[in-house]
């Protein structure tokens, strides 16, 4: 027997795979076994696993492994659907109508306030005031305890009436990451936490243009800069409370899971909210608006729930502006000339992208020049920025002029 690419050696050994002679010189071993080729060695290697793993599933007990296993691979597709459910998915504005404890009817008076109008009323206490939109829908307005005053753009539609429920009326834990789809309103929110940064300009840059939005700020903010909050509130901003130190209230930075943080509770999340609230009484002579925000976006059902116990409506947001990742912040950094595309790549996700919209933006960020870029921007295409009480308000009265 000869070697099948050399006639004139004899051949000692057959290939594993295809049994061609081989001389000593083709000779080429692999997995244990001599093949002619490593096209035949790599085919045999593929045929062999394959008649192994044949020859396993057909066990009884390979089968009860391959089912705990299938099991154990739907049960971490389910856990990872309902975690980008809960990270991605933009909530829904309107939550459902409430089914608990009779709520309180509440007359109100409209004045007119330049480019907007305000509902006026009393409150019974601490809550939200429920106004009815055909067909099925609901707008929540958090309110405080006594008489109220709540922007709106004005409206061809003026409800007489709403209906005051309790905090503790309520079965769900509110979340506001967007406004009514349907309106041509945007909401610039900013969120002062402990750094000053270009905030003096971007307020200049918002009274010179005529805006008036909605500012979120903590206690150790208003301790530190007493000048800058006490120049918003006369401009006529409104003030949302950041908490008062910037907590980390999950394990989200960890575990990247919005799990509660050890330690925090709702007496936390209460003294948390009550101490930033007192400073800024103490720097402005009043509180803020029934609004907050979760330091570093990190909040759940149950959180939310003790911050509405303790008076307090949750505002996320539909738009990242990132400014606070500035060039020098490492491998998170983003360049200043990164913004403005982002924020038209996100415009144009639809005609209505922009409707409703809650942008975010930082006080102690350096980007004041793309925050008037944006604002012109917004201007131009119609959109009317209001604070984020005008927006939930706007959705009350359901259209605007």
């Amino acid at each position: 027997m000869f070697c099948h690419a050399h006639p004139t050696a004899r051949a000692g050994r057959k290939c594993y795979a295809c049994g061609k002679p081989l001389c000593r010189a083709c000779q080429m071993k692999a997995h244990r076994h001599i093949f002619c080729s490593e096209a035949c060695a790599s085919a045999w290697r593929w045929k062999d696993l394959a008649r192994k793993t044949d020859r396993r599933l057909k066990s009884p007990i390979s089968r009860w492994w391959m089912v705990a296993a299938l099991l154990l691979l739907g049960g971490a597709f389910l856990w990872m659907g309902r975690f980008l459910l809960r990270e991605f998915v933009i909530p829904t504005y309107f939550p459902p109508a409430p089914r608990r404890a009779p709520a309180v009817e509440v007359p109100l008076r409209w004045e007119s306030d330049g480019p907007l109008m305000t509902a006026q009323g009393k409150s019974p206490g601490d809550g939200a005031l429920l106004f009815a939109r055909p067909p099925a829908a609901f707008a929540w307005v958090p309110v405080r305890r006594g008489p109220f005053s709540l922007p709106c753009p004005s409206s061809p539609r003026r409800p007489e009436r709403a209906f005051f429920l309790s905090g503790e009326a309520l079965d769900f834990a509110p979340d506001l990451a967007r406004g009514p789809a349907d309106l041509p309103l945007v909401s610039l929110t900013f969120d002062g936490g402990s750094l000053r940064g270009e905030a003096d300009r971007i307020l200049a840059l918002l009274r010179e243009e005529g805006v008036r939005t909605t500012l979120f700020l903590t206690g150790d903010f208003i301790r530190r800069f007493p000048d800058l909050v006490q120049a918003a509130r006369e401009d006529g901003h409104e003030l949302g409370n950041h908490t008062d130190s910037h907590p980390r209230l999950t394990t989200y930075a960890s575990t990247f899971t919005q799990a509660t943080a050890p330690g925090v509770s709702a007496a936390f999340v209460r003294d948390e909210l009550g101490r930033s609230d007192r400073a800024l009484e103490a720097a402005t002579g009043r509180g803020f608006a029934p609004l907050w925000r979760a330091p570093f976006g990190e909040h759940n059902p149950q959180i939310r729930q003790w911050a509405w116990n303790a008076g307090y409506f949750h505002v996320g947001w539909t738009w990242d502006s990132l400014d606070w990742k500035e060039e020098g912040n490492g491998a998170a950094a983003r360049s200043a000339g990164d913004m403005i595309p982002r924020f038209k790549a996100f415009e144009a996700r639809g005609p209505a992208a922009l409707n409703g919209s809650i942008l975010l933006f930082h006080l102690g960020s350096h980007r004041a020049q793309e925050v008037q870029e944006i604002l012109i921007h917004l201007k131009a295409r119609g959109m009317r920025p209001v604070p984020v009480t005008a927006l939930l308000a706007a959705a009350a009265v359901g259209g605007v002029q």
